[in-house]
């Protein structure tokens, strides 16, 4: 009885450290893609940075480009951080 505990208990967080890989959408995972110049661009936009998991901003052109652009940083947050609690946009320290 008592193996039948750890190996649930050791399956359960092996399932825990892949599927949390599984809680970003693939689109966060596209590179940033600045577009092409049009529509009234350029803009300010965020994309995620996959590598150092943050979202962070660069200039859209207006036109084109991928899914990993998001309007502001707490919709990238919201939408590439699932699973990870959300920060404050501006928080300063204390």
């Amino acid at each position: 009885m008592k193996t039948t505990i750890q190996i649930f208990v050791f399956t359960i967080r092996v399932l825990g450290i892949y599927g949390a890989g599984q809680l970003t959408p693939s689109y966060c995972l596209k590179p940033k893609a600045a577009g092409t110049t049009c529509g009234g661009g350029p803009f300010t936009s965020w994309y995620f940075d996959s590598e150092s998991r943050k979202c962070k901003a660069f200039t859209f052109g207006g036109c084109n480009g991928n899914l990993n652009r998001f309007s502001s940083e707490a919709q990238c947050q919201r939408w590439c951080l699932r699973g990870v609690p959300e920060k404050p946009v501006c928080s300063l320290p204390v």
